[in-house]
């Protein structure tokens, strides 16, 4: 399996990413933690299993193994909700950077006409 990687620069240059710099200047929010996570071949392969497998979002796959790492973990158990709600965004741009790397598209939710 091909390993993708997701650095800070990347982060940065990307169209969601870019939005969300507030995280990465915040001493305090575990993006290198979350980096470190994701630029492992384990997270990348059971998101892709997830996936194909069983038709769940990728980020369904390692959110508990997310979560359970002690800089994680001391950040969203910390409190501000706005701060929690940026690092969840940040993950979720993260997830679709490396999903999107690995050759997957994201395909568009059809709205309901009236």
């Amino acid at each position: 399996m091909v390993v993708v990687h997701v650095t800070r620069q990347e982060f940065l240059k990307d169209r969601q990413g870019k939005r969300l710099s507030d995280v990465l200047d915040d001493p305090e929010q575990p993006f290198d933690a979350l980096l470190a996570f994701f630029n492992r071949e384990e997270p990348q392969r059971r998101m892709e299993d997830s996936e194909t497998y069983d038709k769940k979002a990728p980020v369904a796959a390692v959110v508990r193994d997310l979560e359970a790492l002690p800089d994680v973990q001391a950040f969203l158990s910390a409190g501000d909700p706005q701060r929690k709600k940026r690092f969840e965004q940040t993950v979720a741009v993260v997830v679709r950077m490396i999903m999107e790397r690995l050759g997957w598209e994201l395909i568009p939710k059809k709205t309901a006409k009236r």
